[in-house]
């Protein structure tokens, strides 16, 4: 199975994003995932430009990987209900993209947005859930044809939670339904959250996701976010460290035809150089050894 291993560069979080982007490298994974977003970088420096010389960095360490980039999350939320927040969203897409051009990043990451407070009552929330559905559309259909004159591909990502527009692979079938060339970052670690969720346990969850997977990704993925967790917080461990068993999940990987980028998205600020050592033997062993 041909895959690329890589890491965020937000890995080393207490470091400003130029030395964190070097000890990333030093690891020595196949991609870096550039992370627009805190704590390396806010909304207001993406919507009033000029990060490019920051990113020469970029282009000055050896030996050359392959990129992606994950836009901002903080200050972005497609599905808004709200004009403004909706127009504020995809300026911030925008400028990701032209970030991402400027890099030669393979896909931009892009979260689908929050739905509506109230969009869980009984009476007005599926409502809300239809309007903010139509947003998210709408939005999205704006975000592909930046893409096209940008020329990166966009990845639309998995949320979990009940306020997520788009957690589980049966949602992406929808939404590909309403947009054409619209293809996901897959996320196994929110993916698995939801499914443990819905009430399955460990073991259970894992083999009705990679069934999930097979039936509804096809032909859709461009991306891929691996981390661990215990199936309650969505913990960003390395692989290995929580209760997730990925032998299900790379198969269905391995009959999708998948070959990409697989993004070790953890969080470790205590020891981001442990993890993130540790993060790439067990994705090596999952994926190179079987």
């Amino acid at each position: 199975m041909k895959v690329k291993l890589g890491l965020p560069s937000n890995l080393f979080a207490e470091l400003s994003l130029e030395e964190s982007l070097a000890r990333v490298w030093s690891l020595n994974p196949e991609a870096v995932e550039l992370v627009l977003d805190r704590p390396h970088i806010s909304a207001k420096e993406l919507e009033e430009g000029g990060l490019e010389a920051r990113l020469e960095v970029l282009e000055s360490l050896s030996p050359r990987r392959e990129l992606s980039a994950h836009a901002n999350f903080g200050k972005v939320n497609p599905a808004s209900l709200a004009y403004s927040t909706r127009r504020r969203s995809l300026r911030i897409i925008e400028a990701c993209l032209k970030l991402s051009a400027r890099v030669n990043a393979k896909v931009l990451v892009v979260h689908p947005g929050l739905l509506p407070l109230l969009a869980g009552l009984p009476l007005v929330g599926g409502y809300l859930r239809r309007k903010a559905w139509e947003s998210l559309l709408k939005s999205l259909k704006h975000c592909l044809k930046l893409s096209e004159d940008y020329g990166v591909p966009l990845g639309l990502e998995n949320i979990h939670g009940k306020r997520s527009p788009f957690s589980l692979p049966s949602q992406a079938s929808q939404l590909a339904e309403n947009l054409e060339g619209l293809r996901f970052t897959f996320d196994l670690g929110h993916a698995y959250i939801e499914a443990r969720r819905l009430g399955m346990a460990g073991g259970e969850a894992e083999t009705w996701l990679a069934g999930e997977m097979v039936k509804h990704l096809r032909g859709k993925l461009i991306h891929i976010h691996l981390h661990d967790n215990r199936g309650l917080k969505d913990s960003h461990l390395p692989p290995g460290t929580g209760e997730i068993d990925f032998k299900p999940l790379r198969e269905a990987l391995e009959t999708l035809g998948f070959q990409g980028q697989v993004i070790l998205e953890i969080w470790s600020p205590k020891n981001p150089e442990g993890d993130g050592r540790r993060a790439l033997e067990e994705a090596r062993k999952i994926f190179l050894k079987g």
